[in-house]
């Protein structure tokens, strides 16, 4: 990818100024709890104005997930058929390893507002691509993990302590216990590629706020970020990693003028046993908190 020189915010450009919307068009780049919350709106007719959630076309009805912010520019590339990604990496990328986006780049260009989910700063890198974390684990470390037990060990030290807190040296000594995968396996010399060639990397806040500007210059649309979803104690406390993530995102998008949707004052308020799943972090399906949020936060997005 480019180059991580900061540059100066952009003179924004939105297509609509009306004091009034209509129809409000909203599509998400993130991870699975807005995604859902928007299409959830989506399905209320009962709304006014109406939310059409603006990757309905897409498989599933949303965009395909991303966490991190590199990932999301590399996916609005991806669908506007800007750059091609084989399929031998598509898969530790989509969930959908054979989602190809002829004629769904439009999407971007009909939305009204664009909400990024902004999960972490952590970036797999393999190359000049940027994979997911949850496809890499469902299609590497879980079926090697299972076909060759005696390897969870240096597996779990590859990926979570060394990919997964951007720890290069643990990384690579890892991979070297890897190197001698049984050829008998399909995926050996795939897997063997990703472990020589895949690293994780924690973006510093230059690095945050330069990618940020990125991704908000390819579109016209108003655009607004999601600050993550925190983990939380039964008791309600909750807790995010890495720590200075939260402090840095808010800073860069204050200097951005970037309008940031947060859920935890939901969470503190109706409490995480009303609010979340039993994993007190994925959003409870039939919470109405989270939705009122997002339609009060894209309603205030709309009309600046």
């Amino acid at each position: 990818m480019e180059s991580n020189a900061v540059r100066s915010p952009p003179a924004y450009r939105s297509r609509r100024r009306e004091a009034t919307v209509s129809v409000m068009n909203v599509l998400v780049i993130g991870a699975c709890n807005v995604n859902d919350s928007v299409y959830s709106l989506a399905r209320d007719e009962s709304l006014q104005p109406p939310i059409v959630a603006g990757a309905g076309k897409m498989s599933g009805g949303h965009t395909p997930y991303v966490h991190s912010v590199q990932e999301a520019i590399q996916l609005v590339r991806y669908v506007r058929e800007a750059i091609d990604i084989p399929k031998s990496v598509r898969r530790y990328i989509f969930t959908d390893q054979d989602f190809f986006p002829r004629g769904l780049g439009s999407a971007f260009d009909e939305a009204d507002i664009i909400l990024f989910e902004f999960s972490t700063p952590l970036e797999i890198e393999f190359g000049e691509y940027r994979l997911n974390r949850n496809e890499l684990q469902r299609r590497l470390i879980a079926p090697l993990s299972e076909a060759v037990p005696s390897l969870a060990g240096p597996l779990g030290e590859w990926f979570h302590d060394g990919i997964l807190k951007g720890n290069p040296e643990r990384t690579a000594a890892a991979a070297r216990e890897l190197a001698g995968l049984p050829h008998d396996l399909v995926d050996a010399p795939e897997w063997r590629e990703l472990f020589r060639g895949v690293r994780g990397r924690l973006l510093n806040k230059a690095e945050i706020v330069d990618f940020l500007h990125r991704l908000r210059a390819m579109f016209d649309a108003r655009f607004a970020v999601v600050k993550p979803s925190l983990r939380y104690t039964p008791d309600g406390r909750g807790w995010g990693w890495p720590l200075a993530f939260m402090e840095q995102l808010e800073d860069a998008c204050a200097e951005l003028r970037l309008p940031l949707l947060d859920f935890d004052g939901v969470v503190r308020r109706y409490g995480p046993e009303v609010a979340l799943m039993p994993d007190l972090y994925h959003h409870k399906p039939g919470f109405t908190g989270f939705l009122d949020e997002i339609l009060r936060f894209t309603r205030a997005v709309a009309l600046k």
